[in-house]
């Protein structure tokens, strides 16, 4: 990415440079129009999961993580290029809007998963995060730090640990509620 010029871009694609620079001002706008492309195919990526995915709850949220690792690798200059805060302009108003619409749509799926009774009662939006940043961690530690060191879990054993993990955390929580009322609900009239 460091050695990314628009004129090399403007060569590559077989167009003048003058051609490049008529739509993007410069580097930096040329790079947030294609983050901003990135988390749009980042989305479509989610909502191709989800047009597959025919069970609810932590399920839903577990394939988006799928999706994500799979985008992550697939697209991994890309990828980095979508989370490199000093590459890109951060104000640019059609990379914040594709970014709201993959926030959107985790959140979605963790409010419905959360409503189902996974990861327990809480903030949904809190979770949504935490899910993304614990997907968006593995993928930037297999892809960089862990990308050599042999007999790694997959991203999917990885992310599917997790998700049993919080459905489990999820049936402990639940059946201790269920205890402590003796079975009766904790419905107070």
């Amino acid at each position: 990415m460091a050695r990314f010029s628009v004129r090399g871009v403007a060569r590559r694609i077989g167009i003048t440079h003058t051609a490049v620079a008529y739509h993007y001002r410069d580097r930096r706008a040329l790079l947030s129009a294609l983050a901003a492309q990135g988390y749009s195919e980042l989305g479509e990526a989610l909502d191709s999961e989800a047009r597959q995915c025919t069970v609810g709850g932590g399920e839903r949220v577990f394939r988006y993580g799928v999706a994500y690792m799979r985008f992550a690798e697939q697209n991994s200059t890309l990828f980095e290029l979508m989370f490199s805060l000093d590459m890109i302009e951060q104000s640019d108003a059609e990379l914040s809007s594709q970014r709201i619409r993959v926030w959107q749509r985790m959140l979605e799926a963790v409010t419905a998963a959360t409503a189902a009774g996974w990861a327990g009662p809480g903030n949904p939006a809190l979770m949504a995060l935490a899910a993304w940043a614990s997907g968006h961690g593995i993928a930037v530690l297999r892809a960089g730090a862990l990308r050599h060191i042999p007999g790694l879990p997959s991203a999917e054993a990885i992310l599917r640990r997790l998700a049993d993990a919080v459905d489990h955390a999820s049936s402990a929580t639940s059946a201790a509620a269920v205890s402590k009322t003796g079975g009766a609900g904790t419905d107070k009239h």
